[in-house]
């Protein structure tokens, strides 16, 4: 072991203070061995997300360099001078948003990263996520769908990080749904959680994608089509939750696309899963 063998197990028949030894030790190298794998894949991981941050990065910046040079050189004609500045921005602007994901994601990485956690609505908290997607998802021609309890569900959140779940969730759905016509968002207290639902129509995420569905830079392109997304909204929203002690997850149901968040109900209220007031319980297109 000392060597680094972790191949190495203990075998033998004796009393019940040696067999403790024998057992304790046994699983000490189990556990060893399962670190030393987790290492190796967050080693891999690690490789992975570099070599994708350096090619979603390379297109714009060589775009950017080129557009420029023929800029300083005064190849482009006056009339193409609007064009190629708005190309530049639009480029500049892929980096910026890379950079600022990236940065998400490190930060939520960092063990010693402190969420500011507080007692918090949160009805009320996808509820003004909801009004401030609101444009987006209609404007995408899709119909939004809304179930939000009138009665508080209370929940120990980030007011800052948490919001960031549900806006990448909804972004995702107005984003790849190409062939549906909902998205959809539901909150539910039951059993002492509280649940969050983003759910459309589209088409389903591919079965070869969803076991690293929460893995930076996975993106839906292999199941539906994409319009440039960094790949790292769900890997964000995963680890958020994940800060929080909660859970997200995917599932193909009913012909939906459904992603839930699950957190711990901070304080029992009355069963509302019917009860939903007017102003938060509405389809529109």
């Amino acid at each position: 072991v000392r060597a680094g063998d972790s191949q190495v197990r203990l075998d033998f028949e004796a009393q019940q203070e040696f067999a403790e030894i024998r057992d304790t030790f046994n699983m000490m190298i189990t556990k060893l061995d399962a670190e030393k794998e987790r290492k190796k894949r967050d080693e891999e991981r690690k490789n992975r997300m570099l070599l994708e941050i350096s090619h979603d990065i390379k297109t714009p910046v060589s775009t950017i360099k080129s557009s420029a040079n023929a800029l300083e050189e005064g190849l482009v004609k006056s009339d193409e001078l609007p064009r190629y500045y708005q190309m530049i921005d639009r480029k500049a602007g892929r980096v910026d948003m890379l950079v600022n994901e990236l940065f998400q994601l490190l930060k939520m990485e960092d063990r010693g990263y402190t969420l500011q956690i507080g007692k918090t609505d949160v009805c009320e908290t996808v509820r003004q996520v909801c009004a401030e997607y609101y444009e987006e998802i209609t404007g995408q021609g899709l119909r939004f769908l809304i179930q939000i309890p009138e009665t508080p569900a209370y929940a120990g959140i980030d007011r800052k990080e948490f919001p960031r779940v549900i806006e990448n969730l909804l972004g995702n759905a107005a984003k790849y749904n190409q062939t549906g016509m909902y998205a959809a968002v539901e909150v539910v207290g039951r059993d002492g959680k509280v649940e969050i639902s983003v759910w459309d129509d589209g088409k389903p995420i591919a079965d070869e994608l969803r076991p690293a569905l929460f893995d930076p830079f996975v993106r839906g392109d292999l199941a539906r089509q994409t319009n440039g997304g960094t790949g790292l909204g769900l890997a964000i929203a995963g680890k958020i939750v994940e800060k929080h002690g909660g859970k997200l997850q995917y599932a193909r149901r009913e012909d939906k696309n459904i992603f839930t968040v699950t957190l711990e109900n901070i304080e029992k209220t009355r069963k509302t899963t019917n009860s939903t007031c007017n102003s938060s319980h509405h389809l529109v297109r």
